[in-house]
């Protein structure tokens, strides 16, 4: 009952919007409830069986000091002590929502099979989320996204979620799972598309080119993908135009957005130790080709931190994604080494999840996107010895289950050779 629980959780994590999730109860919603009451049990279990090492590694570390650093800048640069502002503003609880599901996760996900059965899910998520995109399209909006906050912030989501699909492809000899899980792939790459999102746009063109560049092995995967992008250039072409021949409207947003980075380094510099406080970095900026004057947030994830929270915030974060780039490159040698298909292709597929959502954090404020720190959590996850120490071993790609396909992450020759 508890493990269904969270996997509600986790299926329902990217939904930031949605009714569903923001339904309260007291005046605190069920999506906080749920974390609350998986908390208490994690935490119960925990000192049963025994605290898990969850700060044992250099990017858990960097994401308590973050975590920490925030609320300090919270607490004293921001409106907290003059009680405009409490808890549940959104830089504070998703960062101590981050530390929450790092300690959950840990918890409950003690075994491979478990952690297939996360990956899977954040698949089945994704793909619902793409029918809500493609839904709301149809109906009109040429923006989609409101169960995400924004467009941009579905883009950001997909685009970090959609290596992981890739990732456990391979991992089920049911072909009605697989083909679900190409469903889900087909699905997000149209409501990428559909978004019209030119960060997401651009992103999900190099990711497409890094999947041609590994190609040999994964010609299948390659192929599906190039099929789903050319189909979805004539569904809807939107994004393109918007690169090739944007509107007023996208000129404005443009210059805006370069003005709003411009005065968030400006506040860094003015408040290099703790910020403005989290949620509470805004600017305005005038448009000279429409004389119009406009308001908003960064749309930097990275500035807006500085901005927010200090230099000591940034450099954290910095760290923090830094660490977890070297990190998965290490362990996906390891895992290598050791036949570890399954947790190889997981660890690439994290290190592409965070290269995109690196790329499209430098033109969207992100750090509030839920299902990043979910990406952080798995990487730290994947440095726990007890995933690798079970008795039953992963197959090689050489000798694939009857009926299953090979990777679009491994390299058959190499870890032949390892075994």
């Amino acid at each position: 009952m508890i493990w269904l629980l969270f996997m509600l959780l986790i299926f329902f994590l990217p939904f930031q919007n949605h009714y569903l999730v923001n339904v309260t109860i007291g005046g605190v919603t069920i999506f906080k409830l749920l974390g609350v009451v998986l908390f208490l049990f994690a935490f119960g279990r925990a000192a049963v069986r025994g605290m898990p090492n969850y700060l044992g590694s250099l990017p858990a570390k960097a994401l308590f000091f973050f975590v920490t650093w925030r609320a300090l800048s919270w607490v004293f640069a921001g409106q907290a002590l003059a009680g405009l502002q409490d808890w549940t503003s959104y830089g504070v609880a998703n960062a101590v929502s981050a530390l929450l599901l790092l300690f959950i996760t840990m918890v409950f996900v003690d075994s491979k099979d478990k952690l297939r059965h996360l990956l899977f899910v954040v698949v089945a998520g994704m793909g619902l989320a793409a029918l809500y995109i493609i839904r709301d399209y149809l109906g009109g909006d040429d923006r989609p996204g409101w169960p995400f906050s924004d467009a941009n912030y579905y883009a950001l989501y997909a685009m970090s979620a959609l290596p992981l699909a890739l990732a456990v492809l391979g991992e089920t000899k049911s072909k009605l799972a697989r083909w679900g899980c190409y469903a889900c792939i087909g699905l997000t790459v149209v409501g990428v598309i559909l978004s019209a999102s030119r960060a997401g746009f651009i992103t999900l063109f190099l990711f497409g080119v890094i999947q041609v560049i590994r190609g040999q092995s994964r010609q299948q995967r390659v192929a599906v993908l190039a099929a789903l992008l050319l189909c979805s250039f004539f569904v809807a072409p939107k994004a393109i135009q918007r690169l090739l021949n944007p509107t007023i409207n996208d000129e404005e947003s443009t210059f805006a957005h370069k003005a709003f980075a411009k005065a968030a380094f400006h506040m860094m510099l003015d408040h290099p130790l703790l910020g403005v406080g989290p949620s509470s970095a805004y600017f305005k900026a005038y448009i000279p080709t429409t004389g119009n004057k406009v308001s908003g947030i960064a749309h930097n994830t990275f500035l807006e931190l500085g901005a927010e929270s200090g230099v000591p915030a940034l450099l954290a974060y910095l760290c923090l994604i830094g660490s977890c780039f070297f990190l998965l490159t290490r362990k996906t040698r390891e895992f290598g080494r050791r036949g570890e298909i399954f947790l190889k292709n997981v660890s690439r597929g994290l290190q592409l999840g965070l290269f995109n959502s690196t790329l499209i954090g430098l033109s969207v404020s992100g750090s509030n996107v839920r299902f990043l720190w979910l990406g952080f959590t798995l990487i730290i996850l994947l440095n726990q010895r007890r995933l690798i120490l079970e008795p039953r071993r992963e197959q090689a790609a050489g000798a694939l289950p009857s009926g299953a396909v090979p990777h679009p992450f491994s390299t058959p020759s190499l870890d032949n050779s390892l075994r």
